[in-house]
């Protein structure tokens, strides 16, 4: 751990190929790392690395009960984590992905067995982030997408903000600068008989509603 994690400058044209390739050391050797999503800034460890998910649970404070999901790089990702994909995936998908909306699956995989925060079920998001994606490539297509901030604390917009809270965990941050969004990503668990949205954010409501129409039925 640092007081002083390593501060890669996300620019118009990316990273250079020797900071990508550090990036891709420190994720390959279990370290964790702040950076931008298209809502928030986010916490990436490699999500098969039963220590970094254990290092990632102990930063946030987080009930290793609770399940972390993740950023996919695209979708031929998508079922190397979830199986038996239902209708309502494809329709959604092919509307709001990229973007800001995490649909919940089904899977046997998972994350690592005996790893915290393991279920049978995994929530996935393909976001509009070149720099979220980048991270999910390194880390062979999948990178953990939870929240970079204290559990019980606001989500994070500066990374300066981030490193205030984290920053003695961190082993890097991809500072993109202060983002723009006020909402999380929407949440749709696609694992019961109908679709249920379980958390309404950056994607409206009714937009999904409207999408799935006629198999969306109100709980």
């Amino acid at each position: 751990m640092t007081d002083f994690p390593r501060r890669f400058t996300w620019r118009d044209n990316g990273l250079a190929p020797d900071e990508v390739s550090e990036l891709r050391t420190i994720l390959g050797s279990g370290g964790l790392v702040a950076y931008p999503t298209d809502t928030f800034y986010g916490l990436g460890v490699h999500p098969e690395f039963p220590s970094a998910l254990e290092k990632l649970y102990t930063a946030k404070g987080r009930d290793r009960q609770k399940p972390i999901s993740l950023i996919v790089s695209g979708f031929d990702v998508v079922q190397k984590w979830a199986e038996d994909l239902p209708p309502a995936f494809f329709v959604l998908s092919k509307r709001f992905w990229p973007g800001p909306l995490t649909l919940v699956l089904r899977t046997e995989r998972g994350m690592a067995r005996g790893c915290p925060g393991f279920q049978e079920t995994i929530a996935l998001r393909f976001p509009a982030s070149k720099p979220a994606c980048l991270l999910a490539e390194l880390c062979g297509g999948a990178v953990t997408a939870t929240s970079a901030n204290l559990a019980g604390k606001p989500e994070c917009r500066e990374p300066d903000e981030v490193c205030r809270q984290l920053g003695a965990f961190l082993d890097a941050v991809l500072d993109a600068g202060s983002l723009e969004a006020k909402r999380p990503s929407t949440i749709v668990d696609l694992t019961g008989e109908n679709p249920e949205i379980v958390r309404e954010g950056a994607v409206d409501k009714k937009a999904v509603e409207e999408t799935l129409r006629p198999r969306y039925t109100r709980r």
